[in-house]
């Protein structure tokens, strides 16, 4: 049997050997095999796992889950961090304070404020109360978290263009109704 890739192999285990022939099956079908087919099925002589062979894959696969969920909640961390620096920034950029965390910034000028994003203007926000927006010709996830953040603003990716409120938008400079 091929696999496609590494993964499939690892996380399958071979669970009986007849005539040579090795199957591979994954761990929940495994217990199941072992609930089911305990040495003789059919007629056919199986050899099913030893008590410390299942121990081991059980060891295995918990070891596996752990170190998933440590990741999907360190991500799940990042996400709160992003999010948490997007509301603090906009809510300064809108009143027109100074505002510095991490990868963002607001800057009051004379005449305008600005949110920056790794020293990228990407939002303007006039004394005469109007907001205009840009990429700066980044198209990352957080520019999109950052520029979401600003009111009247909800920009969707699909197939990798940008919409902006609906229409496609390239990332110019652009005024926000």
């Amino acid at each position: 049997m091929i696999y496609p890739n590494l993964f499939s192999l690892l996380f399958t285990h071979q669970t009986y050997r007849r005539e040579g022939v090795y199957s591979f099956i994954p761990l929940g079908a495994t217990l199941t095999l072992l609930v089911h087919y305990k040495g003789k099925h059919n007629n056919r002589n199986y050899q099913t796992f030893n008590e410390n062979k299942l121990k081991i894959i059980i060891l295995f696969y918990l070891e596996y889950w752990k170190r998933l969920l440590i990741f999907v909640l360190s991500n799940l961390k990042q996400n709160i961090m992003s999010r948490t620096i997007t509301e603090n920034a906009i809510e300064k950029f809108l009143n027109n304070e100074t505002f510095k965390s991490s990868n963002t910034t607001v800057e009051v000028l004379p005449n305008v404020t600005t949110l920056k994003l790794f020293n990228n203007e990407i939002a303007y926000y006039s004394k005469a109360n109007k907001l205009s927006i840009t990429n700066c010709g980044w198209k990352s996830n957080t520019t999109k978290e950052r520029l979401n953040g600003l009111p009247n603003v909800k920009i969707i990716q699909k197939a990798g263009k940008w919409f902006l409120n609906g229409a496609e938008w390239n990332g110019e400079l652009i005024e926000i109704n």
